[in-house]
């Protein structure tokens, strides 16, 4: 990103590799949620809002992680006793 901030755009290959998606994956999730876009050409989404995708998909990330890890710890405790 060159540092426009929250107005910058981004293409749909560059908001792919900032959320680890293909081009076509993120096109299809876009499709998905109602984007009526001919081709990936034709999509520019705001840097803000990919960002912000990004860092909820990390978050909710971090929360399974922890869950998982708590359930581990149960599931090795009943093993236990």
């Amino acid at each position: 990103m060159s540092g426009r901030g929250e107005l910058e755009e981004l293409s749909l290959d560059e908001a792919a590799a900032l959320l680890g998606l293909s081009a076509e994956g993120l096109l299809a999730l876009l499709r998905d949620a109602g984007l009526r876009a001919v081709s990936g050409a034709e999509v520019r989404l705001r840097a803000a809002d990919v960002l912000a995708l990004q860092h909820e998909r990390d978050r909710r990330t971090e929360r399974s992680m922890e869950e998982l890890s708590r359930l581990s710890e149960e599931l090795g405790e009943q093993r236990d006793e």
